[in-house]
């Protein structure tokens, strides 16, 4: 479901990096944490002929850059390094109605991407990951995809209105959360009104 574009591959996949900067450069502050393309890497699924487009960004950014309570709770290897990776996530879907169950199609979509983003934490020797969300995804990671934060700094308590969390890559597959799909509306609407 997921393609890995790693640096030595963002010149033959300019046009899809391309579209999904542009949907995170949308938001200015999120923007901030994903400036430095060139040493990124992507995790992205495209099926443009149903008008899905999504995936994860990952970049290594300076502890400093970090939300105070996410810097203070990194590993103490990580805040030795002075950089962690940082991850945020975008879904974007034409049409929802393609789909006979499109609880069912996000639900996958997330668990995949955390099995992806385990891949990619073996692969780089870590067991975390910095994540910085905008709400909407936030509450698609934690009802739909049950990714297990150690550390979450949610929308409303964070200076910047994002989420700032601290994903462990040690799990081999998430824990349903007992939040229900109901309490993910619920919490979606009152954030987007």
């Amino acid at each position: 479901m997921f393609e890995t574009i790693d640096p030595s591959q963002h010149s033959s996949n300019t046009g899809l990096l391309e579209v999904f900067c542009e949907k995170i450069a949308k938001n200015k502050i999120l923007s901030q944490f994903f400036q430095n393309r060139e040493d990124s890497t992507f995790l992205l699924m495209n099926e443009e002929s149903k008008g899905i487009f999504g995936g994860a960004f990952l970049v290594k950014n300076r502890m400093s850059s970090f939300e105070k309570r996410i810097r203070e709770n990194m590993p103490a290897a990580t805040r030795q390094a002075k950089e962690a990776w940082t991850c945020t996530v975008y879904l974007h879907l034409e049409n929802e109605n393609v789909f006979t169950d499109f609880e069912c199609f996000s639900k996958k979509f997330y668990v995949e991407l955390y099995q992806k983003l385990s891949e990619f934490g073996h692969k780089e020797g870590i067991d975390y990951l910095s994540i910085v969300l905008i709400p909407g995804e936030y509450l698609c990671t934690e009802v739909l995809g049950f990714w297990p934060y150690v550390v979450e700094v949610r929308p409303s308590e964070s200076g910047d209105g994002l989420f700032h969390g601290i994903l462990s890559l040690l799990k081999s597959r998430p824990k349903p959360n007992p939040k229900t799909w109901e309490a993910y509306l619920s919490e979606y609407n009152r954030l987007a009104a």
